[in-house]
């Protein structure tokens, strides 16, 4: 690892700090007793799916790119879907059980991606699958906050959102896999 790919402060990092930062206001509107809290809660849901689009461009076309921006990045995603899909939760907008479902599987996520860094001192970068997921919860989360969705337009979309993420989850496992395997082949006896 070079020492750019270091770095704390670029832009792209201070991006994904002020997403963080976001979650709590989304909270906060999504039940703040003022007039159309949803639709508020919805901009600043979408405003920080919006900076995570630019960060991730920002990192790419000028050489930004770092470990602390592969940790950063999605731990801000995470976090802002994490907490809509608890707000929608306590709604009853959705049940407890898929709510556990996407922690459970980010854990494990979290946990396996710890582990990679700590054996290879890197981490996986997103791929297809992932933002897939991503942007299927963020569809859903705006609907279900938006609107009054048929149960089968409900489905629909919880379907497609867990289907991609978990499909993503495998992915990465196999990525962290091959290239744990390259830093540390076994030997053959």
């Amino acid at each position: 690892m070079n020492a750019s790919e270091k770095r704390f402060w670029t832009i792209p990092n201070i991006l994904s700090l002020v997403r963080i930062a976001m979650v709590p206001l989304f909270v906060w509107c999504f039940f703040a007793p003022i007039p159309n809290n949803h639709q508020w809660a919805i901009v600043i849901f979408l405003s920080a799916g919006a900076t995570d689009v630019i960060d991730g461009w920002i990192a790419r076309h000028f050489n930004q790119i770092s470990l602390w921006g592969r940790i950063l990045d999605p731990m801000a995603d995470k976090l802002m879907v994490f907490a809509a899909l608890i707000c929608l939760m306590l709604i009853d907008a959705l049940p407890l059980w898929l709510v556990l479902l996407y922690f459970s599987k980010e854990l494990a996520q979290a946990i396996c991606s710890f582990v990679l860094m700590r054996r290879t001192k890197d981490m996986i970068a997103s791929n297809i699958l992932g933002k897939a997921g991503t942007t299927f919860f963020y569809i859903t989360i705006v609907t279900l906050t938006l609107f009054d969705p048929s149960a089968t337009l409900r489905s629909i979309l919880l379907t497609l959102s867990y289907v991609t993420i978990v499909a993503a989850f495998v992915s990465y496992l196999l990525q962290g896999f091959r290239q744990d395997q390259l830093n540390h082949p076994t030997s053959e006896e």
